[in-house]
C-alpha cells in the first residue's frame, strides 16, 4: 500500500521520469534478487525478496521524489461520495485481480507445485515487460488527453490518435 500510495501521488503530479527509472530498475533487479536469495536461503528467498523489494521501491521514493506536504483533512460528504464511487471501483477491480489470478489457480489445480513455481516465475518476466509498455501508455496518455482539450472538434485529429493506438 505504502510502495503504491508513493507511485500514484508521483502519477498524478505527472513525474513520470521517477516512476519509469525505478521500474526499469525492479524490472531488471527482481528477478536477479530473486535467484540470488533462493539460491541462499531457497524457498524463503521467494518471500523475503518482495519485502526487501518494497523497501528499496520506498527508499528510492524517499530520495528521489520531491517531498510533498500533505495536510490530513476530514469532509464527511466527499468520504459518503468517495465511498459510493469506491464499492463499484471495488468490484471491478475484484474482477480484474480475479481474472488476473485464474491461470495460476487452474494450473495449481491440475499440476504439481513446482510447475506453478516455473510458470509464475516466466510470468514475472513477462509482467515486467508489460508494466514497461504500460508505463509509456500512462506517460502517454495525460498528454494526449491535454491536447484533445485543447482541440475544438476531436474529429480533426482522429487519424494522427488512431495511428497512436495502433502503435500502443
Amino acid at each position: 500500500v505504502i510502495d503504491s500510495s508513493y507511485a500514484n501521488t508521483q502519477w498524478a503530479f505527472q513525474r513520470f521520469n521517477i516512476i519509469t527509472r525505478l521500474n526499469l530498475i525492479k524490472a531488471v533487479i527482481t528477478p536477479l534478487f530473486n535467484l540470488l536469495l533462493v539460491f541462499l536461503i531457497h524457498v524463503y528467498g521467494l518471500l523475503v525478496s518482495p519485502v526487501i523489494i518494497l523497501l528499496f521501491s520506498i527508499i528510492y521514493y524517499r530520495i528521489y521524489a520531491p517531498k510533498l506536504n500533505f495536510a490530513v483533512t476530514f469532509d464527511f460528504r466527499k468520504c459518503l461520495f468517495l465511498f459510493k464511487i469506491g464499492i463499484a471501483l471495488q468490484f471491478f477491480s475484484f474482477l480484474f485481480w480475479a481474472s488476473r489470478g485464474i491461470d495460476r489457480t487452474i494450473i495449481a489445480m491440475y499440476f504439481p507445485a513446482a510447475q506453478l513455481g516455473y510458470y509464475s516465475f516466466a510470468l514475472g518476466f513477462i509482467n515486467n515487460i508489460y508494466k514497461l509498455i504500460s508505463d509509456f501508455g500512462n506517460i502517454l496518455n495525460p498528454a494526449v488527453l491535454t491536447e484533445l482539450g485543447k482541440v475544438n472538434h476531436a474529429l480533426s485529429i482522429q487519424k494522427e490518435l488512431n495511428k497512436l493506438i495502433v502503435l500502443m
